[in-house]
């Protein structure tokens, strides 16, 4: 919708405007009327319209004048079109030397006022692209330039970024990134719906910590599944900058739900952001691991004293410890795990960190599908749902997993054996009928969970496996013999040789007679 003012001094032609004309139909939105050029002033000036239609004479400032004002002062791109008794030549060279898109002569007919609204209306659609074009195009420049700076720097970057962003080397900025709080979404296998989201997002957060546009920024995308933000941070001091940042994410959590903003903790000079932007990625390097929703202010300190690597290093040596079962280990480093960083106020987040880890190698490892108590979930869900572990209290609580693991190792090796046993069978028997119920119950197991355990086992499915012996099979009898390809398919347990085909070009990418020319080449 476009908005749309008309201004005439007689009462009964604005009542005509307002209802005679469906201005929705049309595609435009009546923003108000005025009965003379100064009222219509205030008017223009609070609603910014795209068409503006006014008489000529009137009172207090004319129709000329008021469309003068409008281009030469207040520099408004509106369509204008001037509606008078008068066609002296004088009013018509006023207009023209103001540029009125058109010039009616009253009595108005509403077919003439209908053909003007839509040919300004297409005039309008055609503008608007172009702007949302040019405006597109001036965005992706200043976020390559922007980026350029942050991930390279130096000071061609850095002047490129001073005059296409109009600011001073000196000139202090802040940084933010987004991106998605699921630890599955951070492949980069992102859709463009998803990554804007996160943009739109992210200019959404800040703009609840600033009420007004007295700020600028600019958005850019660091990579398919992250989105940044530079700011020229001017009025905050960054004390304040980060409480106002902090006081928003607690006041609105639904702006940041399944989304994680990184702040840088200090503003630098915009010649400085390629140091700010490397100490960022560091920080979430070394932490992306256990990040949860909201607001992470990255800080030089934590960068140094929180390692990825240590996490999962010590998360790896205490699940040794449980399935082991070394009552004295498991409980020595949990003492290690607290004393690290106990008092600081990282403590929660590495800890955090290191028992996700574990509980996810833990589920990996031994959780299956058969155990309907699922006592394993619901020890990690309790575990890594608990915010605040006492040294004693984990200890506790890794020997319990620890007699649990133990427990299930022992049927775990037992069914490891069986699936042995089952793949040797196998390659004895390929070229007979198989079928996974028969297998499975001479190895004495129900046939769904022997085929997901199959699978876990060798990475292919029962049927797969087969197929690939017989194939394997079928290669060494085509490069080896004479046989007809109808033999070697009844040999393999082929029911046609068509089948055989279709299964041999599948797995080989070749057909069995270009298989074998090739060969014989």
């Amino acid at each position: 919708m476009y908005k749309a003012i008309v201004v005439d001094d007689e009462p009964y032609m604005l009542e005509a405007w307002e209802t005679l004309i469906d201005w929705q139909a049309f595609g435009y939105q009546l923003c108000g009327t005025a009965k003379d050029g100064e009222e219509a002033l205030a008017l223009i000036k609070t609603n910014e319209p795209d068409l503006v239609m006014t008489d000529i004479q009137m009172p207090v400032l004319d129709g000329i004048e008021l469309v003068r004002v409008m281009k030469e002062e207040l520099r408004l791109e509106a369509r204008t079109v001037i509606v008078s008794g008068y066609s002296e030549f004088t009013y018509a060279q006023q207009a023209l030397r103001y540029q009125v898109d058109h010039y009616v002569l009253k009595p108005l007919m509403l077919k003439e006022i209908h053909s003007i609204l839509t040919e300004l209306k297409e005039e309008l659609d055609k503008a608007r692209l172009a702007k949302e074009e040019v405006n597109r195009e001036r965005a992706a420049v200043e976020a390559a330039t922007i980026l350029r700076l942050a991930k390279c720097g130096g000071a061609a970057a850095v002047t490129a970024a001073e005059r296409l962003l109009g600011l001073e080397g000196d000139s202090q900025v802040t940084l933010l990134m987004a991106e998605s709080a699921n630890q599955t979404n951070r492949s980069g296998d992102h859709s463009e719906e998803e990554a804007l989201s996160i943009a739109v997002r992210l200019q959404q957060y800040v703009s609840h910590v600033f009420q007004d546009d007295s700020i600028r920024m600019w958005l850019f995308e660091d990579g398919p599944e992250r989105a940044g933000l530079l700011i020229v941070n001017e009025q905050l001091e960054q004390e304040k900058w980060e409480t106002a940042l902090s006081l928003v994410a607690a006041a609105q959590p639904v702006l940041l739900e399944e989304l994680t903003v990184y702040s840088s903790a200090s503003s630098c000079k915009l010649s400085e952001l390629h140091e700010l932007y490397s100490q960022m990625l560091a920080s979430r390097r070394n932490t992306q691991f256990f990040v949860k929703s909201g607001l992470q202010v990255c800080r030089k300190h934590e960068q140094d004293n929180c390692k990825l690597v240590d996490i999962t290093s010590i998360a790896q040596e205490l699940l040794s410890h449980i399935e082991a079962g070394d009552a004295d280990r498991i409980q020595s480093t949990v003492d290690r795990m607290h004393a690290s960083y106990e008092g600081t106020p990282f403590m929660y987040g590495w800890l955090q960190g290191a028992l996700e880890y574990l509980c996810g190698e833990l589920l990996r490892r031994y959780e299956e599908e058969k155990d309907e108590s699922c006592w394993l979930l619901n020890w990690c869900k309790e575990t890594t749902g608990t915010k605040y572990w006492t040294s004693e209290r984990l200890k506790a609580k890794c020997m319990e997993v620890s007699v649990h693991v133990r427990h299930r190792n022992e049927p775990a090796r037992a069914v490891e054996r069986i699936i042995a046993e089952a793949i040797t069978y196998l390659k004895n028997h390929y070229q007979e009928k198989m079928q996974i119920l028969d297998v499975a119950d001479l190895f004495h197991l129900n046939p769904v969970y022997f085929g997901q355990q199959f699978k876990r086992t060798t990475g292919s499915s029962f049927h797969d496996f087969i197929h690939n012996l017989r194939i394997d099979e079928a290669k060494k009898l085509i490069r080896r013999t004479d046989l007809r390809l109808s033999d070697i398919a009844r040999m393999l347990g082929y029911h046609s040789t068509e089948y055989f085909t279709v299964k041999f070009k599948a797995l080989t990418g070749k057909l069995p007679s270009a298989y074998k020319n090739a060969c014989q080449r």
